[in-house]
């Protein structure tokens, strides 16, 4: 929900990728079959039905989660204008200290390229959230 709360993913992406991720035989198959059939001003009722199974979880970690998500889906579709996205994603997010290191604007860590800050941190993200 925090996505769509957020306005960080809107209703029509969440069913496109559940549509590709929950398995036909899982029970929450049948609540996106019933989404697919629904009006869109009724589907967040039941996505809010779905958000209600999952792990309860800290704003921080959702926030962190993402971040990630978002960097990691641009670095492997766009990775030749990723620190600009990473730049907005710091302010849209009111300016994590986690992705700092990234920031084009933003002082390197003294010794370490930003590129391969970059690399550490989607190593990282694919550990933590994979």
């Amino acid at each position: 929900m925090f996505g769509i709360e957020n306005n960080t993913i809107v209703l029509k992406d969440v069913i496109d990728y559940m549509y590709g991720v929950i398995p036909e035989k899982s029970s929450d198959y049948e609540i996106m079959i019933q989404i697919l059939g629904t009006d869109e001003d009724e589907i967040e009722a039941f996505i809010k039905k779905l958000a209600l199974k999952e792990n309860r979880q800290n704003m921080e970690e959702i926030v962190s989660k993402w971040m990630f998500l978002i960097i990691y889906y641009y670095y492997i579709n766009n990775n030749n204008n990723i620190y600009n996205i990473i730049d907005e994603i710091y302010c849209d997010f009111n300016y994590p200290s986690e992705i700092s290191g990234l920031v084009s604007y933003m002082p390197a860590e003294e010794g370490k390229l930003r590129d391969n800050e970059l690399e550490e941190y989607i190593k990282r993200g694919k550990e933590l959230w994979f």
